[in-house]
């Protein structure tokens, strides 16, 4: 029957059948938006110029512009669910006063603060405006009503405002350094209801110049928060499918299943790198597409042209991490499918001359085709039953897309996603699991019960990988998915992958490809045409290789799975142990210099301990800073019950910016002067918050946060209100006045000393908040800078408190300008230290496929990085929970993500830990031991070197060096010494990285040696980028710096084994003397103690395990 005209002409035409009256009446059974856009790219450019010159928006030549169009999907969603509704959601969607699609037109200018967005509406309505003007910028101070004066003319005259629609809720006012005072008013509208939603109108005024005008609708807090709630049961099917996903399919089927194939000489990945980096070259391309769009996002502190190199980078970036992924996924599904399929053709040969022209491949191209139409109807028709019959939701999207023509080349990125989605896809979620089961299967004389097992589980990962879609119910997307991976499983079964991989591209290039087709515009033409000819040519292909041969025939066997000749085994093993390479005989003036190094750096290290830190540590204990925390909020007159969860974590300064500046335009002197007031030490965040109980998860809302210095000091506190919280709306003058009298209390200070910044009003829907900022000039501060002082009122109870430095905009642009390039710069070292990591874990995997490694040491060490990992996420929970978990989002649901998620990260670290501890103790047990003496002076040396070294560097670079915060990351551990007890697994994996790595590239010529040369002068770089104040001179030092290294080690460390667990430990142990004499937080000693012994007890491991590799004892 397959080869029957009659069939393929029916089938066909069936297809085309149904896809064609599905695209015909797309939008009525998908549930796309009804939104004229009447206004092109172009046109909202030329008008946007043409509005920012007759109203003199701003006083600045822009030359520079961008447009993008987009939606509001957060007041969408509300619209939908809890606003009315779709029929209400229409309305917003035509020439209203309000609307929710819009252009956005961005002017600039490189190097410019002043810029101009403008807005306009799909029909081409000019809707509104922001014109940013420099906060340094002098200007006039206008009273509130005088500048609500000037707002509502222009707004009238020049935007078509009618404020009768409209009544005034809140004005705030800022004083800017330039001595301007600008004003924000914000009105609400009044004839027009939008659930518990409000439709908002503001204003804004620069000095006596009209700056902005913002429309939006602003959706409910409570609303968010249900939403998040339900939200929650999609990320956790998703979390659950891509743990599934990275252990079965990326561990499991691509890496092990590749060692497997190339131990049997069946991984084949020259083809399938081809496909992959083309695939992948595709993306590039997307990525580089998109640079005309990416001006919208532009910061005009840095240059273009580093925007640019930027944009560059990150394609390069993309075509090597997707390349690689791709290939490690084709080359492992095709491998495992053609040993496991013989009778199906072989994939990378399907396409050849000879083969293309057969009824084999033939059939299997239009069956490609020919499913696609049913492919269409399926989903089209489960959308429009699930959603018109049981309710189901989809939020609803444009047909249209306006963006496509920002693109240079339009047809691009549809061809690009679509063809990366449907190859790569088949490939892991249909090859690597099908194949794999059919192998193990027929291993054990069950393969059709194992495939039957694969094919309802792939079927259910699929489905569950994409469930964090914004749909409702959760499981919409499993159980829309679940029967077309069933179908396309049981196609490739029975054909191969290669229908599979048609039609799952076929379908995402059409869905993804809809705007080029809906929308009309000059040279649109061209991108259809491409986007066809894409679609087309794997059948253009496949009939262009049957003319060529005057018909179609019979595959030969010698191009089926079965026949294919197996290469020799990549990775075999050999028995022959590799000649180690050796360092320079060892003069008296080479061990002297290293003495001497050694000598040097311990007076580095001497110094360290001698100058203490530039800020204090953690003198309390957690459970003192909880305590502490508890009495700040009893002293507002609050007694929080037991459901309230106390949670605490350390943490450094937030925000780092305040810190640089101060050191940077101050100097250390006025750093500690104004540390631990208006500078945040670090401190205890301690968190109150509510997860689950009666309340509401509306209610959940509420929350306080008490940020606790290292002495006891509350130094912040904030208490959340529930936005819905009814409370009192003072006025400006109410407000005020009960802020100064609570400065006046916490401060000590007389109010009136303190200078008016701003007064910013923030209207609820039962109460109105204000947040109050003042300037001490009581404290010294750099010029540009200030010491502010913060309150909030929520209603008339006082919600928060805190003191910061502002620090000004022109130093910071300035700080992004130079920091900009070096961030370019820093992420190409580390892509190329990215890639040195990755030639390591080759290496590593090629011996230990060959058998090459200790099995014991193996074992070993990936429990020991498992149970150290366990440990470390067990102790630091709280911590984790401080930080990340949110109170409108089901709390069993987040631990099951969080266990999900760690469980990946466990298994990986242990995986590593086992191939590089079995790989390094096999090196080390065949290497002949040297002096005990001798190494470990050498190893002692060089720990000191290396502790003490980069402080002697910045002895001699002050001005790249930045303050000396201690580090208190450790105090997050709920039992810091039982963590500190497991450093001996952090060791051993550790010793057994840098063995296994000195093991892999220790080479004196050739392609390793100049792989480490790069290594080591790429992380002076990186130090010396990374420094706060880095400049020129600073940066080359530390790669010079970088290269004396490299020098060191090829002269002492080369080939020496034995070396690096000494070294190692000296660290260790230097490291723990250091916090012996300088404790940064409680617990700190105790700690130190039990990592030092810990240490000792991974060292005797390390010992034992060499011993008992050793060939003596086999």
């Amino acid at each position: 029957m397959l080869r029957s005209r009659w069939f393929w002409s029916v089938l066909l035409s069936v297809s085309a059948a149904l896809g064609v009256a599905t695209l015909s009446h797309f939008d009525v059974l998908f549930p796309f938006l009804d939104v004229d856009v009447k206004l092109t790219r172009d046109d909202a450019l030329a008008r946007a110029k043409s509005l920012n010159g007759s109203l003199k928006l701003t006083p600045a030549t822009l030359t520079r512009s961008a447009a993008a169009f987009s939606g509001d999907g957060r007041a969408q969603t509300f619209i939908e669910q809890e606003g009315g509704g779709r029929k209400a959601l229409d309305e917003f969607l035509h020439e209203g006063e309000h609307v929710l699609y819009k252009w956005h037109v961005r002017l600039f200018e490189p190097g410019q603060v002043r810029e101009v967005s403008v807005y306009f509406t799909p029909g081409g309505r000019a809707y509104a405006f922001r014109a940013r003007e420099p906060e340094a910028e002098p200007g006039a101070a206008l009273e509130a009503e005088a500048a609500r004066a000037i707002a509502v003319e222009r707004a009238k005259a020049d935007w078509a405002v009618d404020f009768s629609r409209y009544k005034p809720v809140t004005a705030s006012s800022t004083k800017r350094p330039g001595g301007r005072v600008d004003h924000e008013f914000r009105y609400e509208r009044i004839d027009r209801p939008i659930g518990d939603g409000k439709l908002i109108l503001s204003l804004g005024v620069s000095g006596d110049r009209f700056t902005s005008l913002g429309r939006g609708i602003q959706a409910p807090e409570a609303f968010e928060r249900r939403y998040q709630e339900r939200r929650s049961a999609n990320n956790t099917i998703s979390a659950g499918a891509s743990v599934a996903m990275m252990l079965l399919y990326m561990l499991g089927g691509c890496l092990v299943g590749a060692i497997w194939l190339a131990r049997r000489g069946a991984w084949s990945w020259k083809p399938a790198a081809k496909w992959a980096f083309f695939i992948a070259a595709l993306g590039a391309l997307a990525v580089l597409d998109q640079i005309p769009g990416s001006w919208m996002g532009y910061d005009t502190a840095v240059s273009a042209d580093t925007h640019y190199a930027k944009a560059v980078a990150a394609a390069f970036a993309a075509l090597l991490l997707w390349g690689a992924v791709l290939l490690a996924s084709f080359a492992s599904g095709e491998g495992l499918g053609r040993l496991a399929f013989g009778s199906q053709p072989y994939l990378w040969g399907a396409w050849g001359s000879r083969t293309a022209a057969t009824h084999a491949i033939l059939g299997r191209t239009l069956g490609g085709y020919a499913w696609l139409g049913f492919e269409l109807a399926f989903v089209t028709g489960f959308y429009f039953v699930a959603q018109k019959y049981f309710g189901w939701w989809s939020p609803g999207s444009l047909l249209v897309d306006p963006n496509i023509l920002s693109h240079a080349q339009p047809w691009i990125a549809p061809v690009a996603n679509a063809m990366r989605a449907g190859v790569w896809e088949e490939f892991l979620f249909r090859a690597v699991p099908l194949a794999g089961a059919a192998l193990i299967g027929r291993r054990f004389g069950r393969e059709k019960l194992f495939v039957g097992v694969a094919l309802v589980v792939q079927a259910i990962i699929f489905g569950c990988a994409h469930a964090n879609y914004p749909q409702d119910p959760p499981w919409a997307r499993p159980v829309e998915l679940f029967l077309p991976s069933i179908v396309w499983g049981l196609m490739y079964l029975r054909f191969g992958i290669l229908p599979g991989i048609l039609v799952h591209y076929l379908f995402d290039l059409v869905l993804m490809s809809m705007p080029l087709w809906v929308t009309d515009a000059p040279g649109i033409a061209f991108d259809r045409t491409m986007v066809v000819l894409f679609a087309l040519a794997p059948l253009l292909l496949v009939l262009a290789r049957a003319w060529m041969h005057r018909g179609v025939g019979e595959i030969a066997a010698v191009d089926l799975n079965a026949y294919v000749p197996r290469e020799a085994p990549l990775w075999q093993a050999t028995g022959v142990v590799e000649k180690r390479e050796t360092g320079p005989a060892r003069t008296r003036w080479a061990t002297a210099l290293l003495l001497a190094l050694g000598v040097a750096g311990a007076v580095g290290w001497g110094m360290r301990l001698a100058i203490p830190p530039d800020a204090p540590g953690l003198a309390i204990t957690r459970d003192e800073a909880v305590r502490i925390a508890e009495q700040a909020i009893a002293a507002e007159g609050v007694t929080l019950g037991p459901d309230w969860r106390r949670l605490a974590k350390s943490e450094g300064p937030r925000d780092q910016e305040p810190h640089a500046f101060i050191w940077d335009q101050g100097g250390p002197e006025v750093f500690r002067a104004l540390l631990g007031n208006h500078l945040a030490p670090p401190l205890w965040a301690v968190r109150f918050a509510r997860f689950e109980g009666e309340v509401n998860v509306a209610d959940r809302a509420e929350s306080w946060f008490v940020f606790v210095a290292g002495d006891g000091t509350v130094r912040a506190l904030h208490h959340r209100l529930p936005e819905a919280r009814p409370g009192a709306r003072l006025s400006s003058e109410a407000a005020r006045n009960k802020a100064h009298a609570y400065l006046g209390t916490w401060l000590g200070v007389d109010p009136s000393v303190l200078r008016f910044v701003s007064g910013r009003a923030v209207n609820r829907p039962e109460r109105l908040d204000w947040e109050f900022i003042y300037a001490d000039p009581a404290r010294k501060v750099p010029a540009g800078g200030d010491a502010y002082v913060q309150v909030d009122l929520s209603g008339d109870q006082v919600t928060a408190r805190g003191r910061y430095v502002f620090v000004p905009e022109d130093w910071t642009r300035e700080r992004r300008a130079k920091r900009d390039g070096a961030v370019l710069a820093m992420g190409l070292a580390g892509f190329a230290l990215l890639f040195a990591m990755g030639t390591v874990v080759v290496l590593a995997i090629r011996r230990f496929a060959r058998g090459e490694y200790a099995k014991r040491a193996a074992i070993v060490s990936g429990l020991a990085a498992l149970v150290f990992f366990a440990t470390q996420r067990v102790l630091g929970f709280e911590a984790a929970m401080a930080e990340g978990y949110d109170t409108s989002q089901p709390l069993v649901q987040q631990y099951l993500r969080d266990v999900l998620l760690s469980s990946v990260g466990g298994i990986v670290l242990a995986l590593a830990a086992a191939l590089f501890g079995g790989v390094a103790v096999r090196f080390a047990s065949r290497q002949a031991q040297g002096s005990r003496f001798e190494t470990w002076r050498d190893a002692v040396a060089l720990a000191f070197f290396a502790s003490g070294g980069g402080v002697l560097l910045r002895a001699f670079l002050p001005s790249a060096s930045g303050p000396r915060m201690p580090s208190v990351r450790d105090a997050d551990l709920s039992i810091p010494w039982l963590g500190a007890a497991f450093e001996g697994a952090d060791f051993l994996m550790l010793s057994a990285g840098f063995v296994a790595a000195l093991g892999v590239l220790g080479a004196r010529s050739g392609w390793r040696a100049w792989l480490t040369g790069a290594v080591f002068v790429l992380m002076g770089l990186l130090l010396g980028l990374r420094a706060p104040g880095f400049t020129p001179v600073s940066v080359a030092a530390c790669v010079l710096a970088g290269a004396a290294v490299l020098w060191i080690y090829r002269r002492y460390v080369l080939g020496r084994y034995e070396v690096v667990p000494p070294l190692l430990v000296a660290l260790f142990f230097l490291g723990g003397i250091q916090a012996l004499v300088r404790p940064a937080y409680a617990g700190a000693l105790p700690a130190a103690f039990a990592g030092m012994l810990s240490v000792l007890a991974g060292f005797a491991a390390w010992q034992w395990l060499v011993r008992n590799d050793s060939p003596e004892k086999k």
